[in-house]
């Protein structure tokens, strides 16, 4: 393990397996899903949302949209509208940091949140308050790691295809 000053954070003392172990580990929801269901499956799963509509680039921001996470873990939303304005002002700060190491825009643009949002509206409907949450497809730490990492590479792939 490793220990990190958040109001200095250094991106690029993290690898893509780095990340891909971390957010592996840490589950959403406080971890009240039906099985674990984690930070890394949630960013394969809405990148891939962007990805079948031709969304390269903002597939590749997704995947790195909860990034800030391996740092701070899954903050619940009613914990940083409590924090209020020094919440943002930190995760904001780490987020921007990570976005010009990996040459991503942030803010984010628009279309992130709207998918962000809308697999959070299945994930808390379908893994949390519903008989069917015991027929999905929780992924474990190892697959979740793999399925990041290779998800973010193919991206890569094929942004440099397309983007040469």
């Amino acid at each position: 393990g490793r220990s990190y000053n958040l109001l200095d954070f250094d991106p690029s003392i993290l690898s893509l397996t780095d990340i891909a172990r971390q957010l592996s580990r840490i589950n959403r929801y406080n971890g009240n899903t039906f099985s674990a269901y984690n930070v890394a499956q949630h960013s394969v799963m809405g990148a891939n949302a962007l990805l079948l509509s031709g969304l390269i680039m903002e597939a590749k921001i997704f995947m790195n949209h909860d990034v800030s996470e391996c740092l701070t873990n899954d903050v619940n939303p009613i914990v940083k509208r409590a924090l209020g304005d020094s919440w943002a002002v930190i995760e904001d700060d780490i987020q921007t940091r990570f976005a010009k190491f990996m040459n991503i825009p942030f803010p984010y643009p628009e279309v992130i949140h709207i998918i962000d949002k809308n697999l959070a509206s299945f994930e808390t409907s379908m893994l949390i308050n519903s008989s069917m949450a015991n027929g999905f497809d929780y992924w474990d730490e190892d697959k979740s790691r793999q399925q990041y990492i290779w998800t973010s590479n193919a991206i890569d792939e094929m942004l440099s295809f397309y983007y040469k």
